[in-house]
């Protein structure tokens, strides 16, 4: 009897033991997202020169809108310049991606923003694995109607006045980031870019008649919190006869 009553009671364990192992295996996996809680960020609105430093007279760029492009922005200082017998005031933008540099106040915009505290995410693991070349296709098919519309081609333009748009690093000098949407396909990458795009600073680069073409150099995928997260660098290619 007492080994029938042990038997019974290491089966009730295990039985136990199973449920709860079915339970987590079926539980989704949630990542935690913390959100910034700031009030306010800043926003270039319009394009002026970029300074090196408070003497306001070394250009780091002849485009404030170009320079910074669609990163987030803080500002860090705000100075005073006489020239001319007039106080100028400038203040000192940092970007996301670390650019940074003077810009006359009157080019720099405060904006409110919603105050979030924690979002939770579901996501279940292998769910979604981007694909580069599918994101490319799928922007390319957005960006093409406006390109037609201003006269503007995709791909390498070659030429003895022509020079592509980048950086020192090679990189291009327009990008966009996705940072901040959730998005689950190639298809909603490449619309999430573009609408980043289009409401910050491809109708400048459109609207300049020295502008030729323009080709997608490169995108970065980044999965490292859990979520899907691209950028998308495009390099223009520009007339410096026109």
């Amino acid at each position: 009897m007492k080994n029938n009553y042990k038997l019974r009671k290491v089966s009730i364990k295990l039985i136990g033991a199973m449920a709860l192992l079915i339970a987590l295996l079926a539980t989704p996996i949630v990542n935690h997202v913390t959100v910034s809680a700031s009030s306010f960020h800043y926003q270039i609105k319009k394009s002026g020169y970029v300074y090196k430093n408070t003497n306001i007279k070394a250009i780091k760029s002849h485009s404030a809108k170009h320079y910074f492009g669609s990163h987030k922005l803080t500002v860090k200082k705000t100075i005073v310049v006489k020239r001319h017998g007039k106080k100028l005031v400038y203040k000192y933008v940092l970007a996301s991606n670390g650019r940074n540099g003077w810009v006359n106040t009157k080019y720099v915009k405060k904006v409110k923003t919603a105050k979030h505290n924690k979002v939770s995410k579901t996501h279940k693991k292998g769910q979604y694995v981007p694909n580069k070349e599918n994101i490319k296709a799928e922007f390319k098919k957005l960006l093409d109607p406006y390109l037609a519309k201003y006269g503007k081609t995709y791909g390498v333009t070659n030429g003895d006045s022509i020079k592509p748009l980048t950086d020192r690093s090679g990189y291009g000098s327009e990008f966009v980031v996705t940072s901040g949407n959730y998005v689950s396909s190639d298809k909603e990458i490449a619309k999430v870019l573009f609408n980043g795009l289009l409401n910050g600073t491809l109708m400048s680069y459109l609207k300049d008649n020295s502008n030729v073409s323009v080709v997608v150099d490169h995108i970065d995928i980044d999965n490292s919190y859990g979520t899907t997260d691209a950028r998308l660098y495009l390099t223009w290619y520009w007339d410096i006869s026109k």
